[in-house]
């Protein structure tokens, strides 16, 4: 029987597969839910709604189950962040106070 593997790993003829954090970079999901840009952007959700209803931000919704009617919104990440860095100076320094004062 194969040793177990105890580091949390996952193991394939010999060599180990490195996984995402390792690499250095933090990880950026293609697609988020609205309630977590705030998590990533900074922005509250009633201004997101604002900004998807300009039609420049990619989004989809997604049924929660197939024969449900409820849906899920969600949001193309790299489109977001295109429009986020596209804002003009004056909005921007109000979703990033940390980087205007630097």
């Amino acid at each position: 029987m194969p040793a177990k593997n105890t580091q949390g790993r996952r193991k394939r003829r010999g060599y180990r597969i490195a996984t995402p954090a390792e690499f250095g970079q933090p990880l950026k999901p293609a697609w988020i839910r609205a309630d977590q840009a705030p998590d990533y952007f900074g922005v509250s959700r009633s201004t997101l709604y604002v900004w998807l209803d300009s039609g420049r931000i990619v989004t989809k919704a997604v049924k929660v189950k197939p024969a449900s009617q409820r849906t899920i919104r969600l949001i193309n990440f790299e489109s977001l962040s295109k429009f986020v860095d596209e804002l003009p100076a004056t909005e921007a320094a109000a979703i990033e106070p940390n980087k205007a004062a630097a």
